[in-house]
């Protein structure tokens, strides 16, 4: 016998929300969890800090190492491609492969919401050799409000209006702002407390958001 498995529809948790239905609703860039569908009613933080890490790709001829990599809200969530055109110039594609800039070694390179430099090693680079460099978060993003985080998503900021599907970064509609809901349809923090339920919950509050 297939088992089939319902989940609820957008905004189950909404008990009012101001006129004009886009004065207490936003669309925003969401990240989903690794491996899990993140439901409606989920409550939501927002990155302050984004997360980026530098790879060299398998079979490099040279040694060139990456440094200073930082993202900004201008970033794009995905893998941006480093490509070496000469032992010390190089070209940067972003997610897709559309090409962003081209740089030098020894200079950051600063394009795209990006920011990264390139160092020659011992070993000269050869055209074709190259860096994967994986942007995971970006500031101004949305991700599932989490208890001790430090990128920003610790403090509360919304609430999922629609579901988003595993390990995708999509752009979603939430909750923002002048509105009621109801509490029994919220999805905290994993292991949120009671008390810590209630700090979410005056947090929304003085968002605009009343739980019932």
């Amino acid at each position: 016998m297939t088992i089939l498995s319902m989940r609820d529809g957008p905004a189950n948790y909404l008990v009012s929300e101001a006129n004009g239905m886009y004065r207490s609703r936003d669309e925003a860039d969401v990240i989903g969890h690794a491996s899990l569908i993140l439901e409606v009613g989920t409550v939501l933080g927002q990155v302050i800090t984004g997360a980026a890490t530098a790879a060299v790709q398998p079979g490099n001829t040279g040694n060139a190492t990456s440094s200073a990599v930082t993202v900004s809200a201008d970033a794009v969530v995905g893998v941006y491609v480093v490509e070496f055109l000469t032992a010390t110039t190089f070209s940067v594609a972003l997610p897709g492969g559309a090409l962003l800039a081209n740089g030098a070694t020894g200079s950051a390179v600063t394009r795209g919401g990006l920011t990264f430099t390139l160092t020659v090693g011992a070993t000269a680079m050869v055209a074709g050799d190259g860096f994967n460099i994986t942007v995971t978060k970006a500031p101004g993003d949305f991700a599932r409000h989490l208890l001790g985080a430090t990128d920003g998503t610790q403090t509360v900021a919304g609430i999922l209006y629609e579901e988003v599907p595993p390990a995708v970064t999509i752009k979603r509609t939430i909750t923002r702002r002048d509105c009621e809901v109801n509490g029994d349809h919220l999805i905290y923090s994993a292991g949120a407390s009671a008390a810590q339920i209630a700090t979410a919950n005056a947090a929304l509050l003085a968002l605009g958001i009343v739980v019932r």
